[in-house]
């Protein structure tokens, strides 16, 4: 329960008031279902992308292509199973991720094209903005 106050300077008689009132939020004890809002699953499924860039770009730099291939992996089954999985936006977030992917076969490909490529894409999409293209929300 939250109480809430107001005060305001009313006009028209020209005196302080205020007004209060007693808020409840009922909760049931459990969720039998959730519905997943799809606004915000685009959100997630944008910064899930953008994070395993940043963290398969930091192990591959480290030489620990395995694990990097392994956080791509984990990250393209995830958009794969959400509820936006047929968006445009998901769809080419994966896509991204796909490019992410083939640039951490090896050393060599890593450094011949791999890290120039999660470069580029880190720059454009960095943790918490859009990548490739601008987000149209649907209501």
């Amino acid at each position: 329960m939250v109480k809430a106050t107001l005060s305001y300077f009313n006009v028209i008689s020209s005196h302080q008031c205020e007004a209060s009132s007693c808020l409840a939020v009922a909760r049931p004890a459990s969720v039998s279902s959730v519905q997943v809002n799809y606004k915000v699953d685009l959100q997630r499924n944008r910064i899930t992308a953008a994070n395993a860039m940043a963290q398969a770009k930091a192990l591959a730099d480290k030489k620990e292509f395995a694990q990097a291939r392994l956080v791509v992996e984990q990250a393209i089954s995830a958009l794969k199973n959400s509820l936006s999985h047929s968006d445009a936006y998901t769809e080419s977030l994966i896509e991204d991720l796909n490019k992410t992917m083939r640039g951490l076969q090896d050393v060599k490909t890593y450094t011949d094209t791999g890290r120039s490529t999660m470069s580029a894409m880190g720059s454009a999409c960095g943790p918490l903005v859009l990548c490739r293209f601008p987000l149209i929300l649907r209501s």
